[in-house]
């Protein structure tokens, strides 16, 4: 009889941008997200900006994407970054209210 070693829960699912505490491309949607510099900015110029900026980043820390799936890639993240605006401006007409009724997380934090 063999006995194979199980592995811990956690070990055994595989992390999920959802889930991961250190997730860029989420990262750089907050980012993004909470830059007032542009308040008039629409859903689709937010998404584009969202995937140039993590396109970029993956870029500076020499991640290549092979050319022949650069497009593939930048569609996906796109689906990515549109259902995470959706999630997170459930309720809001554009990106410009939810930015109007929602400070940045970080400037609301108290600091020990």
């Amino acid at each position: 009889m063999s006995r194979r070693k199980s592995l811990p829960d956690d070990a055994a699912r595989p992390k999920t941008p959802s889930t991961s505490k250190h997730d860029a491309l989420y990262a750089v949607f907050e980012h993004h997200l909470y830059d007032h510099s542009d308040p008039s900015i629409g859903r689709k110029q937010f998404v584009e900006n969202v995937v140039k900026s993590y396109l970029e980043h993956l870029s500076k820390c020499q991640m290549v994407i092979p050319p022949h799936l650069r497009n593939s890639v930048a569609v996906e993240l796109e689906e990515q970054v549109r259902v995470m605006l959706l999630k997170k401006t459930y309720g809001f007409n554009s990106v410009e209210t939810f930015r109007s009724q929602n400070p940045s997380p970080k400037s609301g934090r108290k600091r020990n």
